[in-house]
């Protein structure tokens, strides 16, 4: 009996030795296939669907960069960034994470939160301008400010859960934003050089269009959370710029809105809705008359899970999604857009999404995201021309202007090539417009590409 109990015993122990050895190798192997996996760069991905951005590039080797560590650095960052299969990951893991109830909650969020520059309010004197020029007499368009009672679409208290960089309030999901000083200047000595560089004769428009949290959220949750005044900072990008640049201070005009549908609750995007009435403002300081809502066809593309979903795949979010609207402009719904492999296609201002994936229906919009892109309106021939200078901001927005323009041509400049200040030339470019939200232009990487094509 006891020689019996003795076999049984080492039986046991050779299986469990047996299934040791088994998940030890498999653990290898998986580790080995994500090692092999990981080196494999024509596996790599480029842009994230998800995330709808493009993806961190190999640096470039510099012995600056190679000593100092930076070079080291950008390896680092581009391989994990790219890793093979990335989405499908994060996906796993924001599923797992929410099986275990890994969230954070809390209604003031403080300590090591990042927390932006405090903002100037008077104009930089060392800012670069036009000599002749004085930035305080910056021509400002914009709306007299609210009361609090017109203000009462905003939110005022509330639970927030955090999803790394997204917050969500009262099932909405909103972006941080912070102000650092360098990068508003930064911002400023791009739009007034190329201004310089087009010569007197072009006429120039900077549109800073704030994000969901500084329209929605109440003054005192922004605080509570560190993010930085979105007013203030719009108002002293405008007191940087040359003179002879208009300011379209929309901030008000879509504050005073801010009860109505003009932001996505999944998504970073403002909607077609709050994209309409800064084209209202945009339209009153040119002097033109602003095209009602109503007398727009309209299409509806329910079932939107914008970027604030895909990055945090909270359940809140899944379980309302959005409805895209798009307006259709009324002279032309012809669009010529330049992608980024440098093919030319014939596209639609407002295209048909209804077969899209969720997290792809805003690419109703002029066709996404593209390097260049070309609007001619046949019913419109008094000669007029816009540029615009955007990202994924202007999508909805450009729409809008068709019927006020013979000619429209936008750049994205992520994504664009070519000689900025020789098309505005060769194109005989009337007018340009700086299209923008506060978090692009607050982003180093997004300023680089500025500087790259204009300074």
């Amino acid at each position: 009996m006891k020689k019996g109990r003795q076999q049984r015993l080492k039986k046991q122990k050779l299986a469990y030795q047996k299934y040791k050895m088994i998940r030890v190798t498999v653990f290898f192997l998986a580790m080995a296939f994500f090692a092999v996996a990981g080196i494999l760069i024509p596996l790599r991905p480029k842009t994230s669907d998800l995330e709808k951005r493009e993806l961190t590039r190999f640096p470039s080797f510099s012995l600056s960069d190679f000593w100092n560590g930076t070079f080291f650095s950008g390896i680092e960052t581009w391989y994990g960034d790219t890793f093979p299969m990335r989405e499908s990951l994060l996906s796993a893991n924001a599923f797992l994470k929410e099986l275990h109830g890994l969230r954070s909650k809390t209604v003031v969020i403080s300590g090591n939160r990042q927390k932006g520059e405090q903002i100037p309010q008077e104009a930089d004197a060392d800012q670069t301008a036009s000599p002749q020029t004085d930035p305080e007499e910056t021509v400002l368009q914009t709306e007299a400010p609210l009361s609090t009672e017109e203000a009462d679409g905003s939110i005022h208290e509330g639970v927030a859960e955090t999803f790394g960089d997204v917050y969500i309030v009262d099932g909405q999901a909103f972006e941080a934003f912070y102000f650092v000083k360098d990068y508003g200047d930064r911002y400023c000595r791009v739009v007034n050089t190329l201004q310089e560089k087009a010569g007197q004769d072009v006429s120039f428009y900077v549109m800073a269009v704030p994000v969901n949290s500084g329209i929605i959220l109440d003054e005192k949750m922004q605080e509570q959370f560190g993010f930085s005044n979105q007013k203030e900072a719009a108002e002293y990008l405008y007191k940087n710029l040359d003179s002879r640049i208009t300011a379209v201070d929309v901030y008000n005009r879509i504050k005073r809105h801010n009860s109505e549908y003009v932001y996505f609750r999944t998504d970073h995007h403002w909607t077609s809705l709050g994209a309409y009435y800064a084209y209202c403002q945009f339209a009153e300081t040119k002097g033109l008359e602003p095209a009602s809502l109503d007398s727009f066809e309209k299409k509806e593309f329910p079932g939107f899970l914008g970027s604030f979903y895909s990055s945090s795949q909270a359940s809140v979010l899944k379980e309302h999604p959005d409805t895209v609207t798009a307006y259709f402009p009324k002279g032309t719904n012809d669009i010529s857009i330049t992608d980024q492999q440098g093919t030319v296609k014939n596209w639609k201002i407002i295209g048909d999404v209804s077969d899209y994936q969720e997290n792809n229906l805003y690419c109703t919009f002029i066709g996404g995201d593209n390097p260049y892109s070309e609007i001619h309106n046949p019913n419109v021939t008094d000669g007029s021309s816009l540029l615009v200078f955007k990202e994924s901001y202007a999508n909805c927005f450009i729409p809008f202007l068709t019927d006020h323009y013979q000619d429209i041509y936008i750049i994205d400049y992520r994504y664009y090539q070519g000689d900025l200040p020789g098309l505005i030339r060769d194109k005989s470019i009337d007018e340009v417009l700086f299209l923008n939200n506060l978090n692009s232009i607050f982003a180093d990487n997004l300023l680089k590409r500025m500087e790259q094509l204009v300074l």
